[in-house]
């Protein structure tokens, strides 16, 4: 799948590939690399990045993450004026490489999906919905 990918971004000259993740509070985060820096390797490997900016998730002391591009989530944004690919991450220990943390927002939407598909077999799953309020 990595190899369609990059096939894309050389036969389309896509300038730009876009990481996105979300933190454990369901914000959307973003880091853009230039297609030149996008190889077997990145897919492989993935893209080290310094999680200590992002609320709730590291010091800065052990702040050291990876990001590790989801190809099936390979999409083109039509926002953008240049072409960019953007592509969902898993958020990875760098020296485990077991997860850190899910993506809970995307994980939300595709229990929509899952709940609608189920909808239309005539099931229906309900669970609690938590809610948190800080005063």
């Amino acid at each position: 799948m990595a190899d369609k990918i990059l096939k894309k971004i050389k036969d389309e000259d896509i300038p730009y590939v876009e990481l996105r993740f979300t933190d454990p509070r369901g914000k959307l985060h973003h880091v853009t690399f230039d297609a030149a820096m996008v190889d077997e390797d990145f897919f492989e490997d993935g893209a080290m990045f310094d999680g200590s900016s992002i609320n709730g998730w590291k010091a800065i002391n052990d702040s050291d993450m990876v990001l590790m591009p989801d190809v099936s989530s390979a999409k083109m944004d039509p926002f953008y004026q240049d072409q960019t690919l953007t592509l969902l991450c898993d958020i990875l220990e760098p020296g485990t490489m077991a997860p850190l943390w899910p993506r809970p927002a995307l994980d939300r939407q595709k229990g929509r999906k899952l709940s609608a598909n189920l909808w239309r077999r005539r099931y229906c799953l309900f669970w609690p919905r938590s809610r948190v309020f800080h005063l």
